[in-house]
C-alpha cells in the first residue's frame, strides 16, 4: 500500500497560476483511479475543458467560481464537493486573495483534457454546510460530498475527520481507496505494518486490501478520500 510523499511529486504548471501534482496514477501502481493535488493562485484561471471520464472536486481552502457552460457561474469554497459528469465542458478560475486549493479524482488512470468548450449539461455543486455528516465509527465523522445518492455514477468523495485517539479499525473494499491527510497527524494501517500518515501524505489503498487509521495526534485528523465507484461496502475485519 504506496504513501506517497507530496514533497517527492513534481509540480507540473500546464497553465499560468496553475499547479497540479499526481499523487495517485498509474506511475504510481494504481489501476483504476487518478487523484491529482491542484492549486489554483489568485487571479488564475483554468480554460473551459472536458474530460472523457466522470470527475470529481473536493475544495479544501481559498475560495473561486466553476463557470458551467450554458449554466452560469457556481462559487465554491472550503467545504465544496463538486461533481463533473463526463464530457462535461467547465471552467474554474480563483477570484479570490488567497491560494485555491483542491483535490481532484478520476475513475480511470487514463485521463486527458479536451480543451475548447461548448454548451454542456448541468454540473452539481454541492456545499459543505448542506451536507450533513454522520459519525461512523466512535469519534469519526464521515461528510460525503459526491456519491451515488447526488448523482454520481462512478466516483464517491468525502471527508473524514477522526479525533485524538479514535480510528477506523481494519477494513477492505472491492475498490482503491485513494487518501490525503489535509491536518493533523496519525498512522495508517497497511498489510505490511502501521505507517506513519500526517498532514500532506497521500495513501492508496488496492482494492481488498486491508486498511485503516488512527488518530495518534492531539487534534482532529482530517483526511479526503476517494473511491471509483458511486456504491462502495466496507468490509469490517473481524
Amino acid at each position: 500500500m504506496p504513501v506517497i510523499r507530496g514533497e517527492d511529486i513534481n509540480a507540473k504548471t500546464p497553465f499560468p497560476g496553475f499547479e497540479m501534482q499526481f499523487m495517485v496514477d498509474r506511475e504510481h501502481g494504481s489501476q483504476a483511479i487518478t487523484v491529482i493535488s491542484e492549486v489554483l493562485h489568485p487571479g488564475g484561471r483554468i480554460p473551459t475543458h472536458r474530460h472523457k471520464v466522470e470527475g470529481a472536486l473536493y475544495i479544501y481552502a481559498g475560495s473561486g467560481v466553476i463557470d458551467i457552460e450554458g449554466e452560469g457561474r457556481h462559487q465554491v469554497e472550503p467545504g465544496t464537493g463538486v461533481l463533473v459528469p463526463a464530457n462535461t465542458w467547465h471552467s474554474l478560475e480563483n477570484d479570490g486573495q488567497e491560494d485555491l486549493r483542491y483535490v481532484t479524482a478520476h475513475p480511470a488512470v487514463d485521463v486527458t483534457r479536451e480543451m475548447k468548450g461548448e454548451e454542456s449539461p448541468f454540473v452539481p455543486v454541492f456545499k459543505g454546510a448542506d451536507i450533513e455528516a454522520r459519525e461512523i465509527f466512535p469519534g469519526v465523522s464521515l461528510l460525503q460530498a459526491v456519491e451515488y445518492d447526488n448523482g454520481s455514477q462512478a466516483v464517491t468523495m468525502g471527508k473524514i475527520t477522526i479525533q485524538p485517539g479514535c480510528e477506523i479499525p481494519p477494513h477492505t473494499h472491492p475498490v482503491d481507496d485513494a487518501m490525503i491527510v489535509l491536518s493533523g497527524k496519525g498512522k495508517l494501517y497497511t498489510e505490511e505494518g502501521m505507517v506513519p500518515f500526517e498532514a500532506g501524505d497521500h495513501g492508496w489503498a488496492p482494492a481488498n486490501s486491508r486498511h485503516g487509521l488512527k488518530n495518534t495526534g492531539d487534534e482532529p485528523l482530517v483526511v479526503i478520500y476517494t473511491w471509483p465507484a458511486a456504491n462502495v461496502a466496507r468490509f469490517m475485519q473481524g
